[in-house]
């Protein structure tokens, strides 16, 4: 990994090129406190799809089995170091594990279908009769968002199972990977309705939806940080695929890792100063890395080439 970031943090202009590929490398200025990338995971086996546990000490990912080569949902400490629980042993072929706000249940695609098991160890329980991807906890834990059907329409299911319907109505466009605000009250989404895959917000109970970027090419997985500030999403476009973040109220997107490499799943820690994400690496694996200690605040940004960015933050 080789790239050049230039960041003028408070009023410091700070060039940094990263060239060690496993170390912890600070990104901005470390007079602004430092930002450090972190790659959690590193062997033969594969792990991906991170998600924080809501206190931030865990994180639920897929990881290889070592016994049987099957990908299965595990648990790990956030800070690193091995794997300590695993939640699923079916061969189920699971993806996208997400807890639940109050930390007792992980959500999970599987065999096409929206599924749960408990975060301590469990049976896990079919939730939909329809095919699904990416599941969205609602902010009070009621309720799960997912995309489903021919053209993806986000959907809606009961945290317990049944009572599916449609959460934004029927569309003639594709609507995928859906994220709620921290009050519950938006959603944000990818969807192509303007001929790429782009990221949206609308209000949860209907109407307008806002396009958040323009950037053509295809952005995906849109996460809402717990602060309301920021929507990370993973572009998988090049030559400027990687982790972007742009303001939830609407700016220019930056990108947090454009290095080469596909980044995705990004997901939040609850304070809202890291982001864990995967990365397909060279070998043909995946790891899990964390850009921490983030003091991103909503500023203007002046977009150069490649599509690196030159960021004011305050």
């Amino acid at each position: 990994m080789h790239f050049t970031l230039r960041v003028r943090v408070r009023a410091l202009v700070v060039a940094v090129v990263i060239t060690a590929p496993f170390a912890c490398v600070p990104l901005f200025s470390p007079g602004a406190g430092a930002v450090t990338l972190t790659r959690l995971t590193k062997g033969p086996s594969t792990e991906a799809d991170p998600c924080f546990s809501p206190d931030g000490q865990r994180i639920v990912c897929l990881k290889d089995d070592q016994f049987s080569g099957n990908r299965e949902i595990w648990v790990m400490p956030a800070s690193g170091g091995a794997a300590i629980l695993q939640l699923t042993s079916q061969n189920l072929g699971p993806t996208w594990p997400t807890w639940s706000p109050d930390g007792s249940t992980i959500v999970f695609v599987a065999r096409d279908k929206l599924m749960s098991v408990p975060a301590g160890g469990g049976q896990p329980l079919r939730l939909t009769r329809r095919g699904g991807r990416h599941p969205a906890w609602s902010r009070d834990g009621t309720s799960i968002a997912f995309a489903s059907g021919y053209t993806c329409d986000l959907w809606k299911v009961a945290a317990g199972g049944g009572g599916e319907s449609l959460l934004l109505g029927q569309s003639f466009y594709r609507e995928l990977d859906p994220t709620f605000s921290p009050d519950g009250e938006r959603i944000a989404f990818a969807s192509d309705r303007s001929g790429h895959l782009e990221i949206y917000v609308c209000p949860v109970a209907g109407g307008e939806e806002t396009q958040l970027t323009d950037m053509r090419g295809t952005n995906l997985e849109p996460a809402w940080s717990p602060d309301g500030n920021w929507i990370a999403f993973s572009r998988v476009t090049e030559p400027d695929r990687g982790i972007w973040v742009v303001p939830a109220a609407g700016g220019t997107p930056v990108c947090l890792t454009c290095s080469g490499f596909q980044d995705g799943t990004p997901s939040w820690s609850p304070d809202s100063r890291s982001l864990a994400f995967d990365r397909h690496m060279v070998d043909n694996n995946d790891d899990i890395w964390i850009a921490a200690n983030l003091e991103l605040h909503p500023a203007e940004v002046e977009e150069t080439t490649w599509g690196r960015l030159k960021a004011q933050l305050r």
